[in-house]
């Protein structure tokens, strides 16, 4: 089925939001089947509800992950400069 004819038919269209879909051609002529593929600027899998999913959040995940690598270097910076510290002044004195 092409493109055109499957868009009609929404209970088999596979193709779900934020892709496009692309007539199969074989040999320079269609084979009567189709693909789907993600629009410009988004990624992963067309074929499922919410599959493509923009650049953008994949970043935000990204950056998300970075700032809690980054916290996580802070906190363990600021745990050693207290041992630092305890051990410079003797520890605790009883």
């Amino acid at each position: 089925m092409r493109c055109d004819v499957a868009k009609k038919k929404s209970q088999t269209y596979s193709c779900k939001e934020h892709s496009d879909c692309v007539d199969r051609i074989i040999n320079g002529t269609s084979s009567g089947g189709y693909t789907c593929r993600c629009m410009t600027g988004y990624d992963e899998n067309p074929c499922i509800s919410d599959g493509c999913q923009g650049i953008s959040i994949s970043m935000f995940v990204l950056l998300v992950g970075f700032f809690w690598l980054y916290c996580g270097m802070k906190r363990r910076k600021f745990e050693q400069l207290k041992e630092k510290y305890f051990k410079e002044n003797d520890g605790e004195k009883l």
